[in-house]
């Protein structure tokens, strides 16, 4: 995804983890690499940062992470625990690999974050960055002023038969999951965009919560 404003740009779904898939998607843009001022990066795990390496090697854009996701980021290694969600992940899980196969050393210029920022609107962007954890502690969304929200893995909109029903297929807690979707309803997010999966309303976001809720 790619968020422009007054000849700046956000690319916001992280580093992805195919640099291939990235250059085409610049090139079909036609986007100068030199644009690209910042790189957010909503959480650490390898299909969001994976190809984050060869990028930096083609821009100078400075990094905006949280403070829980750098040690893992830097060392490529989680001490954390991570809840698959239900039985079918918990199989799934032994197939797929999330650890960071491509570790990253933060700069001095990089941005840490360490709560809710407006970082962004000094640089044209018209929307405030949210601290959403659940999927990881340290997750991040960018919410603009519009109401669309940009969620990472907050929330997951694919693999229906896995039985998601919009939340992440694993999380370090799902109780901040839960806290990170009221927050980003009650702060006006009105589109949702996951990381994984088509965009979708925050009324429909709002039912599954309270069927959670009430469950």
């Amino acid at each position: 995804m790619f968020i422009f404003l007054k000849g700046k740009m956000v690319i916001y779904s992280d580093g992805g983890q195919n640099s291939t898939k990235v250059d085409k998607q610049i090139k079909n843009n036609k986007i100068p690499w030199n644009d690209i001022k910042f790189i957010m990066i909503t959480h650490h795990h390898s299909v969001h940062v994976n190809a984050l390496g060869q990028i930096l090697g083609r821009t100078d854009a400075k990094i905006i992470i949280h403070n829980y996701e750098v040690k893992p980021l830097e060392t490529g290694f989680l001490d954390r625990k991570i809840f698959p969600l239900n039985r079918r992940i918990k199989l799934l899980m032994g197939m797929i690999s999330l650890s960071i196969l491509k570790k990253i050393k933060l700069r001095t210029k990089d941005v840490i974050l360490k709560s809710d920022s407006d970082f962004l609107r000094n640089h044209g962007i018209n929307g405030t960055i949210l601290e959403t954890p659940g999927h990881t502690l340290g997750s991040l969304s960018l919410l603009m002023d519009n109401g669309n929200a940009y969620i990472g893995d907050a929330a997951m909109n694919f693999m229906k038969f896995l039985g998601l029903r919009k939340r992440p297929m694993i999380a370090e807690d799902y109780e901040k999951v839960f806290e990170s979707w009221r927050k980003l309803l009650n702060s006006g997010a009105k589109e949702l965009y996951p990381s994984h999966g088509a965009s979708f309303s925050a009324e429909e976001l709002s039912k599954r919560l309270t069927e959670f809720n009430n469950n």
